[in-house]
């Protein structure tokens, strides 16, 4: 037994000129691609229902995972870029001293004032601080930023490689299905 499948043309139309002449050639406009798909039987139909589970539900929250972390790590890249940006600023200004605002949370900001610009306190990672000089901290944030760098491109390849699995599930489904993975439909008017 087969059944019989019709594809369907929506259009959104600009004028209402338009739309009065699409109403007008209705009966004309067909979608030539009618497809006949065997009827599948429960087996086919679960194991489908199954990949399309794990596509869904584990391969998409895995990418999702991927991207956030990554997200995560170019974050921290900005924060050590503009901290370098600001110590440059210091170093090419001399200054000895400064007034600035600090965020204390929730973008709520106070004023701050350094009595001496000598040294910076830099978060070297799982909270602690170090007390480093200009010239260290410039130091330490290009190596950071290497180090970030190859992180952030090992969860970058990871979420290429989701994204593949994702493709390949999808059109061993559509080769279950035996459909074609992108169908193109034709218009004749």
């Amino acid at each position: 037994m087969a059944v019989t499948t019709t594809f369907f043309f929506v259009c959104e139309c600009k004028s209402e000129a338009d739309h009065a002449f699409l109403l007008s050639q209705r009966p004309t406009i067909r979608l030539h691609r009618q497809q006949t798909i065997p009827t599948m039987d429960s087996s086919v139909q679960q194991k489908l229902a199954r990949y399309e589970t794990f596509v869904n539900e584990s391969l998409k929250k895995d990418l999702q995972d991927a991207l956030d972390a990554r997200n995560v790590i170019y974050d921290q890249i900005s924060e050590y870029l503009k901290l370098g940006k600001d110590i440059e600023i210091i170093k090419s200004n001399g200054l000895k001293e400064m007034k600035t605002q600090v965020d204390i949370g929730s973008n709520f900001y106070v004023q701050a004032k350094i009595p001496d610009t000598r040294y910076i306190y830099v978060n070297i990672g799982f909270g602690f601080h170090a007390q480093l000089t200009l010239d260290e901290a410039l130091t330490f944030i290009s190596k950071k930023e290497v180090q970030l760098s190859k992180k952030a491109d090992v969860y970058t390849q990871k979420a290429s490689q989701i994204r593949a699995h994702i493709k390949l599930v999808l059109e061993a489904m559509a080769e279950i299905m035996k459909l074609d993975p992108n169908p193109r439909p034709r218009l004749d008017m």
